[in-house]
């Protein structure tokens, strides 16, 4: 699919356009467990959550996330 924008395309949400577009939302009947909007957030807008799962060998989370813009910053994950 082709996307018009002006600028770069980081800056023009186009990383979400296409995850939104590649991953449809689904909606299923039932309660949520969890009160808040999200399970995990990051504070740049340039980074994406792709996975969160248990780790192998113990009780903890792997977290996989990118940055698709092609910089160096920081960022700050919450729970």
């Amino acid at each position: 699919a082709l996307l018009p924008h002006t600028g770069e395309w980081y800056e023009n949400g186009i990383e979400q356009e296409a995850f939104e577009l590649n991953n449809p939302l689904s909606v299923n009947a039932g309660k949520a467990k969890l009160s808040a909007e999200s399970l995990l957030s990051v504070d740049n807008e340039f980074m994406e959550i792709d996975c969160v799962k248990q780790a192998e060998y113990s009780e903890n989370l792997v977290v996989r996330f990118h940055e698709y813009a092609g910089s160096r910053g920081n960022a700050a994950l919450q729970s």
